[in-house]
């Protein structure tokens, strides 16, 4: 009886811990590597967020497969592989496109038929599998368990070729005294371009235009031209950033890294104006925003630090939500 007990719970935590590596690494995983310059914090920092539910889940599962008789382990445990299953269907194969996360609404009504779908699936899969758990059993376990090994292989495999930065981000440094010199202003003239990243120009308008008594906008923005019919030439903002610089579209025909270097290299806005004397001052994002601009020729650089209005846990807390 102990032998079965003990047999029982080390099943029910090992099928957790799929359920828990579908949720809590390899989705996550393949988000941050795709999306690398998004982030600010490591990926293994991010992952150590993630400990206390994983232990949470694994330890739950575990103790109810403990607990049930030997008869109901069985439909127990189908239906932890089965579930595990299904969350590798719904991370992998079910991926609609709702929309771009940029700030927008995302219209889901209009797009209602794909939960449907998704629920379709889920509760098919589920039914099927406890009215035919003794047809089923073994091969849902041994595809839960198959998908698995497949997705933690490849998870090794690309963990080993993936951009280092993944495992470490490398802080950004400006030489002592940057600041000193972007805050200097010439007396006879000065040009400054502002990109508001995010901030739709529509909704940028109305709140200037809301300022009656020019208190808080206008009169600070004295001297300021807004480009308000400014389209973004590109759907991610460093690859946006040539197109405004430079009027060069980037198109796919070479490597981006590649016409990165070539167009902020090249001629640029940047370096028309330092053509006609003008002294080029940066200050950037952190991160790959501003390795993108520092291509194009300047005499001082700021990285804005990512940290510097909030703590570092929370911006770890946000990246582990995001």
């Amino acid at each position: 009886m102990k032998s079965q007990k003990t047999s029982q719970l080390l099943i029910s935590m090992s099928l957790a811990a799929i359920l828990a590596a579908n949720v809590f690494l390899f989705v996550p995983f393949t988000l941050y590597t795709g999306n690398v310059d998004e982030f600010v914090v490591s990926l293994p920092t991010v992952l150590s967020y993630y400990a206390r539910p994983v232990l949470f889940l694994i330890g739950f599962c575990g103790l109810i497969g403990l607990i049930l008789p030997a008869s109901a382990f069985r439909l127990y445990m189908v239906l932890l592989a089965a579930v595990g299953v299904l969350l590798w269907i719904q991370g992998n194969l079910l991926v609609w496109d709702y929309a771009l996360l940029d700030g927008q609404r995302i219209e889901w009504m209009e797009a209602a038929w794909r939960g449907w779908v998704d629920l379709g699936i889920w509760i098919g899969v589920l039914l099927a599998t406890i009215l035919f758990r003794h047809r089923l059993g073994k091969p849902i376990v041994y595809a839960a368990i198959t998908i698995f090994v497949l997705q933690f292989s490849l998870f090794a495999v690309v963990g080993i070729q993936t951009d280092s930065r993944v495992f470490a981000k490398p802080r950004i440094e400006s030489p002592a005294g940057t600041l000193n010199e972007i805050y200097r202003f010439s007396s006879s003239g000065n040009v400054l371009h502002m990109i508001l990243d995010g901030f739709q120009s529509d909704v940028f308008e109305e709140l200037v235009n809301e300022d009656e008594d020019g208190k808080r906008f206008t009169s600070s923005l004295d001297g300021f031209v807004f480009f308000k019919e400014h389209l973004g030439a590109f759907p991610y903002t460093h690859m946006s950033v040539p197109a405004i610089v430079s009027g060069k579209i980037y198109k796919n025909h070479i490597p981006s890294n590649d016409f990165l270097e070539q167009t902020m290299g090249g001629r640029t806005i940047m370096s028309v104006a330092r053509d006609n004397g003008y002294e080029i001052d940066l200050v950037t994002p952190d991160g790959f925003l501003f390795n993108t601009y520092t291509k194009a020729p300047h005499d001082n650089a700021y990285p804005i630090p990512a940290k510097t209005h909030v703590t570092t846990q929370e911006y770890e807390l946000a990246d582990a939500a995001k």
